[in-house]
């Protein structure tokens, strides 16, 4: 998705708030699995978590990351 890969490109190249409203924009989409492969879905959940650890919150981008393994597994 242009969308994941735009948060991405601003997660790394340290546009935090940038990022923050993109990903928010990006979660609110309708992910559901028949709008969206199953596998980006999972990417998008695992970009919060890489999001929550650049933010430097390194205790929720686990948590987040924890989730995602869960909800996501393959």
């Amino acid at each position: 998705s242009l969308r994941a890969a735009r948060v991405r490109a601003l997660i790394m190249n340290e546009r935090i708030d940038e990022a923050a409203t993109a990903l928010k924009e990006l979660e609110a989409m309708d992910l559901s699995p028949e709008r969206v492969d199953r596998h980006l879905v999972g990417a998008i959940c695992v970009l919060r978590g890489v999001f929550e650890r650049e933010r430097g919150d390194l205790e929720q981008a686990e948590q987040v990351i924890s989730r995602c393994l869960e909800t996501h597994p393959a």
